[in-house]
């Protein structure tokens, strides 16, 4: 009754057909009609949806119209491709997350683009014809580098998309001129278009006079002057461009990053850059002064020093002037917001650099604070909104004339002269510099606690100034810092230093402050050394690395570079967690002082991302080894070494993320290259070539796998020699590709092997050699030798505890595999004792999120399934899932195993619609991931078959099943243990179809194979002799199966011991066939041994206790033993309700069980009112057609019977009977 469960799985379904097959996609816009008519692929949704969008917009489109055209084609025919391959497989979209993100942000750009284009008229559409043809231009490069990063380009020629687009513009220039031939002789058309643009009227003339400066063809040039002639005349005015004009038909405005009373701050884009506009509004209705806005501008142009904002351009065409600035990100205050371990101490001295370059040239800021200070992304700060300061005063005082007493400016920032009505002067800007110091440190406003109206009496009178803060909230504001803010604040203008004088002050205090640090760095960290370093040299390299930092000052291009190399020493040497903050430390400091993109900041960024890793926290590792990467591709070229080396670290931290395509792909292209630079035999290349067998062996390309590993042992040894600690690491590697192919013997062989020759090369406790023998313990686990594996785990345990100690994850990795090993002898107590264990001192270790953590606590949760503790394994499952999607993914391989082993969970507690919903769902994914042919896909497929069984749905579970087996049989040969294990269910499906000969049959042959492959004693080969026995059963040739079965139980015992669960499965079933023979006093003798033994091992209320508690029941119902099987029953029951529920299928055979004992003692309305909640459960819980349900109906129509309920009998009898036939 009680149905086969396994241990691992995976899903997949068949891809429905692809609907875009017979399209040949014409470079029509018909087409396309066509397309966007059809259901994309899941991933492809949006995408769709946008395109639909696109083509919307572009119908209201006039000019450009043939290109907008051919733009459109392009993208439909990228969607198409893309669309077909996915459907084949050939692309997966959980690998392709990036890349589609990339492919809707460019089609949502194109559609803001058309969409702006669209609510254009046509002569403003003829003054941005340029910066139209050149952002579709940029659209084409965008859709190639779409192609190539989908890696399509052989279904995709942009080079005959481009072509398409030159052909339609030169249509759409014809069009164009026409048109203008036409303007040309229709005045009245004229007038109409320039009707429009009465509103802009300058800002169009001086647009026009750029455009006839420019190269234009003879229509524009007649059309552009004819214009200019028209509106000059009509207007009676003529426009001066200056050098600087930025017209705004020029610029695209994007979001507002900044407001303030006299203007906002927009990010946008002027001639193809980013860019920062500053927009000037009128305050309270009165404008700012143009003639005083040109002074400043002209004034702004001539200076240059890298702590000042360029200046790019602006308008003084417009009611509303602007200015165009360099968009850089982030002002003083937000980027020491973003990085807290950044002293402000650098920004207030670059700020001082660019303040005494002004006051060199005797021109006053007038408006200095955190937020007229930008920071850019090296750390570089930059003056900006100088000048305007005047510009606002002199609209302050308009205002002020014009009624408002209010006072606008700064006024938190503003020296007390100001406060009285005195000009910005030099001082002033001195006395902003040491409010702005206060304000950085703090991350407040300077004497914000003052209320507005009390502020000049306070300030200005009474002399007030700000509070210096407790040290313990801003323990980086020393001594000197404070007294150079006092000095800069000070009321006398004329006692305030200078701004040279202050950057002066600030070098002197970076040198102190640095040797400070470095004494206090000596002494919070004297015992990280002490525990990190025995080698003398190192000690004393280590200690020069932190006088270079006192005598040179934090800053000096050399320290940064001692301090790295410190980072990098830590890494190789003791606690990660340390390494990581002293990695973090050093970086911002060598970004400012050596820029990002020199080769020492690379190498910190490179150490950093390796500490990243070896935390487990792999994305973090990702994106910075990406970064460096690419700034190491640009910097030092493709082919350095350093270059590769990231290539190379990179590849494995993506192996270590799951995304075992991205690490197959970049660990190809390292190898290709070293062996090109390096050569074939280079040490590097062989370990590169080594991380790209493990990339395959997760790919379940296990055969690539071998051969290469092989390749690399068999180059190795020439190289290096058999004993070469590297060698003897690739022959470790290769067995383990061996286990994975199934091949455990081989793996056996070369473990053995490996370990005699590392205890000869390295010692018996070297930690490599401890490795190795760990390992073997794995190896003889696979070949079914638990004993020799259990002794072996615990003697290893034992080494590495003294060696390396009890919470090195290589010890820890040891426990873990011995609590699988005390699994499978069926010790699931020791299992669980030991796993709980483990999970604890990793959490400590590794963190609660840490990879090897969550694999604890995943196979934790299975030794709760076998313990029936269904719920508690529940509960872990479910924690370990959602962990596993936060920190790696809900695509990662191993979120996916734990989803499946919950998926079992589910199975077990009898709620198998939610465990198929899962299995499903693992499955799918698994196939987008991995591929339809990849073997964890198919252990899901397998185990969706099992639960299919478990449903009832036999035929689904079979069709799945064979479909299953074939797949294997191709990918991993018919004798990989995978393969059998299919073979072995597919075969107990038969038998629930009831097609016991095919059954047998099939199992059979699983039987003599697992005989030859893994021998007559191992445990799955007994298993598969178990499951013969079963089907000897079911064909009624009890006897035979009776003998199989007595031979099973005695081979199990001396395997795996007497009380191991899967004998006394064994002997369990063998009662069963002496109840089929007959031999009812058998039945009851075994059933009662076996109830004893599972009380012992297991527990009273283990589910599998009980089960033989409710089989043994029905043996006492055989004996004719009704009281003591109705009482047993009963006991049962109550106790199934307790453990599992009422509605699990379990509990449910016990009450059905029940029910025929009442039968037998004649209690017919017990019966009947027990058989009547079975029947109800049952067709909820496995549904109305399951052959359990209709076998309780069956019953309960026997029982309304003999009730003399005859009526309610026959119905239920046919209703059963049209079932059947169905």
């Amino acid at each position: 009754m009680p149905v086969i469960t396994e241990d691992d799985r995976r899903d997949d379904s068949p891809q429905p057909p692809d609907p875009t097959s017979s399209l040949a996609l014409p470079p029509t816009m018909d087409s396309l009609e066509t397309l966007i008519d059809l259901i994309p692929v899941h991933g492809l949704k949006t995408a769709y949806q946008i395109f639909r969008f696109i083509l919307s917009s572009m119908k209201e489109v006039q000019d450009r119209k043939k290109q907008f055209e051919a733009l459109a084609i392009a993208i439909g025919q990228l969607l198409r491709a893309l669309d077909s391959e996915f459907r084949a497989s050939k692309l997966i979209v959980a690998s392709c997350g990036e890349q589609l993100r990339d492919l809707e942000n460019l089609l949502q750009d194109i559609h803001r683009f058309i969409h702006k284009e669209q609510q254009r008229d046509f002569l403003m559409s003829l003054l941005t014809k340029d910066s139209r043809i050149a952002k579709i231009e940029v659209y084409y490069r965008r859709i190639g580098a779409t192609v190539s990063a989908f890696e399509i380009s052989s279904l995709l020629s942009i080079q005959s998309m481009l072509e398409r687009d030159q052909t339609a513009w030169n249509a759409d220039t014809t069009a164009l001129n026409a048109r203008l031939n036409a303007i040309e002789h229709n005045q009245v058309d004229l007038q109409k278009i320039l009707e429009i643009n009465q509103n802009n009227l300058l800002a169009v003339m001086a647009c026009i006079q750029r455009r006839l400066g420019s190269e234009v063809n003879q229509p524009e040039q007649q059309f552009y002057s004819n214009t200019l002639q028209y509106l000059s005349s009509m207007s009676g005015r003529q426009v001066k461009l200056h050098d600087w004009m930025i017209v705004s038909f020029d610029v695209e405005y994007g979001p507002e990053i900044g407001a303030g009373g006299f203007g906002k701050v927009y990010r946008g884009t002027w001639n193809r850059t980013e860019v920062a506009i500053k927009v000037l509004q009128n305050v309270s209705g009165v404008p700012a002064s143009v003639e005083l806005l040109q002074k400043e501008i002209n004034l702004w142009l001539t200076l240059r020093h890298p702590n000042i904002l360029q200046f790019l351009g602006a308008n003084t065409l417009d009611d509303t002037p602007f200015i165009v600035m360099p968009y850089i990100q982030n002002n003083a205050r937000q980027f020491l917001q973003q990085r807290p371990i950044l002293d402000p101490v650098y920004i207030l001295r670059d700020a001082s650099l660019g303040l005494q370059y002004l006051h060199s040239r005797k021109i006053c800021h007038g408006d200095i604070k955190g937020a007229n200070i930008l920071v850019d992304d090296s750390g570089r700060a930059l003056l900006c909104d100088f000048g305007l300061s005047r510009i606002k005063s002199d609209v302050t005082s308009r205002t002020v004339q014009a009624g408002t007493t209010a006072i606008i400016g700064s006024r938190n920032w503003m020296a007390p002269e100001l406060l009285a009505g005195s000009t910005p002067k030099l001082p002033s800007d001195i006395y902003a510099f040491g409010m702005t110091l206060y304000e950085l440190y703090t991350d407040e406003n300077p004497l914000s606690n003052i209320l507005h109206a009390d502020f000049v009496e306070l300030v200005f009178k009474l002399q007030v100034r700000p509070d210096r803060p407790e040290t313990e909230d801003v323990p980086r504001l020393a001594d000197p810092l404070w007294t150079l803010a006092e000095q800069c604040w000070v009321q006398d203008p004329k006692a305030r230093p200078t701004s040279g004088q202050i950057y002066d002050q600030i070098v002197d205090i970076l040198l102190q402050t640095g040797k400070e640090l470095a004494d206090s760095a000596m002494t919070t960290k004297g015992n990280m050394r002490d525990r990190q370093i025995q080698d003398p040299q190192l000690v004393h390299w280590k200690q020069d690395s932190v006088e270079d930092k006192h005598i040179l000052r934090e800053d000096h291009l050399e320290t940064p570079k001692s301090m790295s190399s410190l980072a990098g020493t830590s890494n190789k040497l003791g606690p990660l967690k340390e390494t990581q903050e002293l990695g973090g430390t050093v970086l911002p400091t060598q970004k400012q002082v050596l820029g990002e993109d020199h080769p020492d900041t690379l190498r910190t960024m490179h150490d950093l991302a390796v500490t990243y890793a070896n935390l487990g926290q792999f994305k973090e590792a990702q994106k910075l080894g990406a970064d460096v990467m690419q700034k190491r591709v640009q910097v030092l070229g493709e082919d350095h070494r350093d270059t590769l080396q990231t290539m190379h670290n990179l590849a494995v931290t993506y192996f270590n993320l799951g995304q075992f395509k991205e690490a197959q792909k970049l660990g190809v292209t390292a190898m290709q290259k070293r062996k090109q630079i390096l050569g074939e035999d280079h040490p590097d290349t062989l370990r590169t070539m080594q991380n790209l067998a493990n990339a395959y062996i997760n790919l379940g390309r296990f055969k690539e796998a071998q051969k290469l590993g092989a390749d690399v042992m068999q180059k190795r040894i020439q190289v290096l020699g058999e004993d070469h600690p590297d060698t003897l690491r690739t022959m470790h590697e290769l067995a383990i590709t061996y286990i994975n192919l199934g091949q455990f013997k081989e793996a056996q062989k070369l473990g053995v092997d490996v370990m005699q020759q590392r205890k000869q090369v390295l010692g018996d406790n070297n930690p490599d050699t401890l490795q190795t023998i760990s390992n073997l313990a794995v190896a003889y686990n696979k070949l079914g030798q638990l004993k020799e594996a259990q002794e072996l785990g615990v003697d290893m345990i034992q080494k590495q505890k003294q060696v390396l100690g009890e919470d090195h994850p290589d010890t820890l990795q040891t426990m873990h595999n011995l609590a699988v090993t005390y699994f499978d002898l069926g010790q699931f107590k020791e299992a669980q004792k030991l796993g709980v264990d483990v999970m604890q001192k990793r959490i400590q270790v590794l963190g609660e999120d840490h990879p090897d953590t969550l694999l604890t606590m995943s196979n934790l949760a299975v030794a709760y399934n076998k313990l029936g503790q269904f719920k508690e394994a529940q509960k872990l499952g479910v924690t370990a899932m959602q962990k596993r999607k936060q920190i790696l993914g809900e695509d990662h391989p191993d979120t996916l195993r734990t989803m499946q082993n919950l998926a079992n969970a589910y199975i077990n507690l009898g709620r198998f619609k939610e465990a198929q919903k899962l299995g499903a769902d693992v499955m799918q994914k698994r196939i987008q991931v991995l591929g339809e042919d990849h073997p964890d896909t198919l252990r899901t497929m397998h185990e969706l078959a099992i639960t299919y069984i478990n449903l009832g749905q036999f035929k689904e579970a079979q069709k799945l099943g064979v479909d299953v087996m074939q797949k294997q049989k191709q990918v991993l040969g018919e004798d990989h243990p995978d393969t059998l294990h299919t073979m072995h269910n597919v075969a107990a499906t038969y038998g629930k179809l009831g097609q016991f000969k095919e059954g047998q049959k099939l199992e059979v042959t699983v039987m003599q194979k697992r005989k030859q492959v893994l021998g007559e004693d191992h445990p799955d080969t007994l298993h598969t002799m178990h499951n013969v026995a079963a089907t000897y059963g079911k064909l009624g040739q009890f006897k035979e199966g009776q003998k199989l079965e007595v031979t099973v139980m005695q081979k199990r015992k001396q395997v795996l011991g007497e009380d191991h669960p899967d004998t006394l499965q064994t002997m369990h079933n063998l009662a069963v066939s002496y109840i089929n023979l007959g031999q009812f006093k058998e039945a009851q003798k075994l059933g009662v041994d076996v109830m004893q033994k599972r009380i012992q091992v297991l527990g009273e209320d283990h589910p599998d206790t009980l089960l033989t508690m409710s089989n043994l029941a029905v043996a006492y119902n055989k004996l004719g033993q009704f009281k003591e099987a109705q009482k047993l029953g009963a006991d049962v029951m109550q106790k199934q309700i307790q453990v599992l529920g009422e509605g699990h299928p379990e509990t449910l055979w016990t009450m059905h069980g029940l029910a025929f004992s009442y039968t037998n003692l004649r209690q017919f309305k017990e019966a009947q009112k027990l058989e009547v909640t079975v029947m109800q459960k049952r067709k909820k819980v496995l549904g109305e057609d399951h052959p359990d349900t209709l076998l309780t109906m069956s019953n309960l129509a026997y029982t309304y019977k003999r009730l003399g309920q005859f009526k309610e009998a026959q119905e239920l009898k046919i209703e059963v009977m049209q079932k059947q036939k169905s």
